[in-house]
């Protein structure tokens, strides 16, 4: 016998704006044949926005964060935001206050597309666009970051990054760590450093 579950709610960390009405997001549809359930698959559809957050948007297991490429959303931080990152993949630290766009330590089958990182271009500005501190893989392309001091700050077990474009920093790709890497279709614009490999292991 087979089931269908489906359910609707409202963003609780977005406020919609000019709209009053708040941002809507499908959380969840699960087909379950007993024996055995399936896992639930989770998502959740940004419209236009902008949307003002005041803590980290959390990116649990199973779930997919998804706008319309042809009318995409801005999210921007209310001076009052607590959190490690606009997006948080992975929340082992929560509070605090980061000027960091996503914490990403993810693995396999995570990956990030189509998202601008638009970061202040104010001298000694520590905005940072993603930061990724373990993890085992997965896959990047299309992002875009303007500025700042680090635009980014890669380690993980192995990555594929295609179509990262980077404009205005001190040092567009700051490499932890890794194990193995792929760069393809990498612009670098009127940054100091393109790529930092220098801390993590031996030199020679």
């Amino acid at each position: 016998m087979s089931r269908t579950f489906a359910r609707r709610v409202t963003e609780s960390q977005t406020t919609q704006q000019p709209s009053s009405r708040p941002s809507v997001a499908v959380v969840g549809v699960r087909q379950e044949h007993a024996p055995p359930p399936r896992p639930l698959l989770n998502w959740c559809t940004f419209r236009q926005g902008p949307h003002l957050i005041s803590l980290s948007i959390i990116d649990y297991y199973h779930t997919q964060l998804i706008s319309n490429l042809n009318c995409p959303p801005t999210l921007r931080a209310l001076s009052n935001f607590t959190g490690f990152g606009f997006i948080d993949g992975d929340q082992y630290q929560p509070g605090g206050s980061s000027a960091l766009g996503v914490h990403w330590p993810t693995a396999h089958a995570a990956s990030l597309q189509n998202v601008v990182f638009q970061m202040s271009d104010a001298p000694g500005s520590q905005h940072q666009g993603t930061f990724i501190e373990s993890g085992s893989g997965g896959f990047m392309n299309d992002l875009v970051f303007h500025g700042r001091t680090n635009s980014v700050a890669f380690g993980n077990q192995q990555f594929t990054m295609r179509n990262l474009t980077f404009y205005n920093a001190v040092t567009a790709i700051d490499q932890i760590w890794d194990w193995g890497w792929t760069y393809k279709s990498i612009p670098i614009n009127n940054c100091s450093l393109g790529v930092n490999m220098a801390s993590g292991g031996p030199t020679s």
